[in-house]
């Protein structure tokens, strides 16, 4: 499928430039598009099965608390 998304990313933009008129450019940068859209649906896919797989240590805010929070707890300490 990636192949397919990034043939026609690749095809839509080559194509846009040997467009003659406005419309043959619209056509192609929808060609275009549709291959973009694709590649980034796959990209955001592989992403979100790779986040599973790898514990995110920055949003372990009791292990690893952030700035704001730290700053929370000073506040309401007084310090």
């Amino acid at each position: 499928m990636l192949h397919i998304a990034l043939l026609f990313l690749g095809g839509g933009n080559l194509l846009c430039g040997f467009a003659k008129t406005p419309i043959q450019l619209y056509v192609f940068r929808a060609i275009s598009g549709l291959g973009g859209g694709g590649v980034n649906g796959i990209a955001m896919t592989v992403v979100s099965i790779l986040r599973g797989r790898i514990p995110d240590r920055l949003a372990d805010s009791t292990r690893y608390p952030t700035w704001s929070r730290w700053r929370t707890e000073a506040n309401i300490r007084g310090s």
